[in-house]
């Protein structure tokens, strides 16, 4: 379908619906898990104590999405820097404590926050980490090649020694100095909790060994204690921002983890002390049925390209058409979507005016789909 025609038949000037999945797009039902979240966060502002929580749900009951509007919610307080981290099937946890802070280096995108961070004045030249507070300044201002040495990017030793860098953090060991110091420095302007929102965490553990699991869950102990005790094999002595931690994975993911640490009662191991840290489990469920239609409508009135909510909807539909949706999905949001998506498409290229259950129907048996 042209421009043309959909300037035609719906007075837009494209496809709103062009893009499949943005888990950025409004939230709809989870009120309660929303509240709980919120509150996580707003308790702990500055707080000398880390927060652990995990986000539960299985496949497509969108904790990608809830972890998005934990850090859009979060950045929205006063005081605290929120930061998406995506984990892989194919990352290695050799060097997990390492990689995860250069993602957090990496990922850290509120320009506000970092526009704070460069006016930081550096530690006094006289203290142990005053290099690193240096080289965070030069990140934050955007400066490329203080930005690869933080996310390990490639780095000569040549360049190093111009510049007379003599620690970068190629270690866990030196990547938690650097978190230290950028806590520090994130502090002194005012920004007093970092949240980490953290996908797809079954990854990192779903490959443990037991010496792996030793590495992953010693290194997250690391970083949760930092503040509590910021001289956890650190001589720094100054007020550092604090975390809270937002891990997702499946149910199955955290039956696996819950096993371990049950494992683990009778033999001592890594995994019990940091999951005696755990605040709060949201759990993620299907949507009730006034949440589903919430979503479902909330879906057709908000553009996909702009992000932009309409007080109508962008293409017409009957009431029977939002039943009928979820009745087949039982409120299951990524179902919903999918649903939504193939109903308007195809709506769009066969230039409906309404669309109806009689048309979804349609669609569906056309798509494949159970109808």
């Amino acid at each position: 379908m042209s421009d043309g025609d959909l300037a035609t038949l719906y007075h837009l000037k494209n496809n709103p619906f062009a893009s499949r999945v943005q888990p950025d797009s409004p939230i709809a039902g989870r009120k309660k898990e929303q509240e709980t979240w919120h509150k996580v966060v707003s308790d702990k502002i500055g707080s000398h104590a880390s927060s652990l929580n995990f986000v539960i749900g299985d496949y497509g009951l969108g904790k990608t999405h809830a972890l998005y509007h934990i850090k859009s919610d979060a950045e929205q307080l006063d005081g605290v820097a929120a930061v998406f981290l995506k984990m892989l099937p194919e990352d290695e946890v050799r060097n997990f404590g390492l990689d995860f802070i250069r993602r957090i280096f990496k990922n850290l995108d509120q320009r506000a926050v970092l526009d704070k961070l460069a006016k930081a004045k550096p530690l006094p030249p006289a203290d142990p980490f005053h290099e690193h507070s240096k080289i965070i300044k030069e990140y934050a201002t955007g400066v490329a090649f203080f930005r690869d040495l933080l996310v390990g990017g490639t780095i000569t030793k040549a360049e190093l020694a111009k510049r007379g860098i003599r620690k970068i953090p190629v270690s866990t060991e030196t990547a938690l100095e650097y978190l230290t110091v950028l806590l520090a420095q994130l502090h002194a302007v005012g920004v007093l909790t970092l949240v980490l929102c953290v996908d797809e965490a079954e990854y990192i553990f779903s490959q443990l060994s037991a010496k792996k699991a030793a590495l992953v869950f010693n290194s997250l102990r690391a970083m949760y204690d930092l503040t509590s005790t910021p001289n956890y094999g650190l001589k720094f002595d100054k007020q550092i921002a604090n975390l809270i931690f937002f891990f997702a994975m499946s149910a199955d993911g955290w039956s696996k983890l819950t096993r371990m640490e049950k494992v683990e009662s009778h033999q001592g191991g890594p995994i019990q002390p940091l999951m005696s840290r755990v605040n709060k489990q949201i759990m993620l469920s299907p949507l009730r049925k006034d949440e589903s239609k919430q979503l479902i409508e909330e879906y057709l009135r908000t553009s996909r390209t702009t992000g932009k909510k309409q007080s109508d909807p962008l293409i017409p539909y009957e009431q029977s058409f939002v039943d009928y949706v979820f009745d087949l999905t039982k409120g299951h949001p990524r179902n919903i979507v999918e649903r939504c998506d193939y109903v308007i498409t195809e709506g769009l290229r066969d230039h409906v005016k309404v669309i109806t259950k009689a048309y979804a129907r349609q669609v569906f048996e056309r798509m494949n789909l159970s109808a």
